[in-house]
């Protein structure tokens, strides 16, 4: 099946050890080429970069790697960032001067425009990083206007998000942003540079967003402890209910029932009721003793004329 396919030519190109004569490789990438090359439409995005990743730059794949790419710039719309990260990563020995990594440049250029306003960053600082990495061989081979928006958009980001940095993002950042041939190209790579190396400054930012994030947590327990004493109460407030003989609803305690509602419970009402059912079980008590007294005469008839 295809998933196979896939699967065989992700464990050769990650095998350790001997590798692969190189003839054979490249007989067994072109015929998996042949076979993928069809039904690449019907892969998915995912697919699509283990494929490419596998491949790479291999003998007699080219056309392969170019008909993937063809088919990934199609779901660029709809490719979230991390997975485009991925893609960039797979067709990058294309080569900055290919139409279609080209395009996918121009894609990251308008996803990390600093001119976007507030919208959540699409990457971390480190997948920045990880980003510039992919695109500084292929600088040489972009348009200048392509590439100078690569160096402005990738070293104005990093310079904003230099506290999110790990250590080891960092370090890659700053060996990037020195490399003349490279980003250090960038007109302002000196001061991001500065920033980078400053450890005091780096560790006045962490401090004061430690300090926001622990703001930010105080005012949630107050919240949360303000929610507490309004279940509290409100808990309070049904018990009160229940001992007063009251049925609590979900908006606080039953009103009690209007006076002209309620029923009256007073000695004179009770006696009242006594006196009609008292004259109700007399009528009954005379009822039943006519029938008895009807009865018995009807037996006693019956009896007189049977006897006849």
């Amino acid at each position: 099946s295809i998933a196979d396919i896939i699967r065989l030519l992700l464990a050769i190109a990650k095998a350790k050890g001997q590798p692969m004569p190189a003839e054979a490789k490249a007989t067994l990438f072109s015929e998996a080429a042949n076979m993928l090359g069809p039904m690449l439409h019907s892969l998915s995005t995912a697919e699509i970069i283990k494929v490419c990743l596998a491949i790479g730059n291999s003998s007699g794949t080219k056309d392969l790697m170019e008909s993937a790419a063809a088919e990934a710039e199609r779901r660029l719309g709809d490719m979230p960032a991390p997975q485009l990260l991925l893609l960039t990563q797979s067709l990058a020995s294309l080569g900055g001067g290919h139409a279609s990594m080209r395009r996918i440049v121009d894609c990251w250029l308008g996803m990390l425009d600093p001119r976007r306003g507030s919208a959540p960053a699409p990457l971390s600082a480190d997948q920045v990083v990880k980003l510039g990495s992919i695109l500084a061989p292929l600088l040489g081979n972009l348009s200048g206007e392509a590439a100078l928006r690569c160096l402005t958009v990738i070293g104005t980001t990093l310079y904003e998000q230099a506290v999110k940095l790990s250590l080891a993002s960092r370090e890659k950042a700053q060996q990037l942003f020195s490399d003349p041939l490279g980003f250090g190209r960038w007109i302002e790579h000196e001061r991001l540079l500065n920033r980078l190396r400053d450890t005091r400054y780096l560790e006045s930012a962490l401090a004061a967003q430690a300090a926001s994030e622990q703001s930010r947590d105080g005012s949630g327990r107050a919240a949360s402890s303000e929610a507490d004493g309004a279940r509290h109460s409100a808990s309070r407030d049904e018990l009160g209910a229940a001992k007063r003989g009251q049925e609590p609803t979900c908006i606080g305690n039953a009103d009690p029932a209007p006076a002209a509602k309620r029923p009256e419970l007073s000695l004179a009402s009770l006696l009242r009721g006594a006196g009609s059912m008292g004259s109700s079980v007399s009528e009954a008590s005379r009822q039943r003793r006519s029938r008895s007294r009807s009865r018995e005469g009807r037996y006693s008839l019956h009896s007189l004329m049977h006897g006849r």
